[in-house]
């Protein structure tokens, strides 16, 4: 966070911080050193700037089905593989909003294999394995549990 007090619709205020009040920007840095940075932007519709989110996916939900005949039978009887059936390195991971900076920044890194150091605010199985498909690998810090 940059510590920002004028006005402005881009400040985000985030409690527990010592600056509370600010702009935020992720960075990737090496020895101290900023690297790369992304401005966050608030407005959920825009998320972080040059990070292309993908489009949200519609719901097929209520539709009744296919409108060309074709059913859930239909791709195993024509000996295809359903779309659903896919392996996993064939889907794309879904991260949230926070999670999905991490990759982006890493790749606006020289073409090399790097290791990530991630806080805890971004560790997930599926960040790891997303940088993981991406040629990199990542270690985390972690909160002992509070039960």
């Amino acid at each position: 966070m940059i510590r920002y007090t004028g006005r402005s619709k881009e400040t985000t205020v985030v409690k527990g911080m010592p600056a509370p009040l600010g702009f935020k920007i992720w960075v990737i840095a090496q020895h101290g050193f900023f690297i790369h940075w992304l401005w966050h932007i608030k407005d959920a519709k825009y998320g972080i700037v040059g990070v292309e989110l993908p489009p949200p996916k519609s719901s097929t939900r209520g539709r009744g089905g296919r409108r060309d005949g074709r059913g859930r039978g239909a791709a195993k009887a024509a000996g295809k593989k359903p779309a659903n059936e896919a392996t996993t390195e064939d889907r794309p991971i879904a991260l949230n909003s926070t999670k999905s900076v991490v990759v982006p920044l890493a790749n606006l890194l020289p073409k090399a294999t790097y290791h990530v150091f991630v806080d805890n605010l971004f560790s997930s199985s599926d960040l790891f394995r997303s940088l993981r498909r991406h040629g990199h690998g990542t270690t985390s810090t972690a909160r002992p549990s509070k039960s």
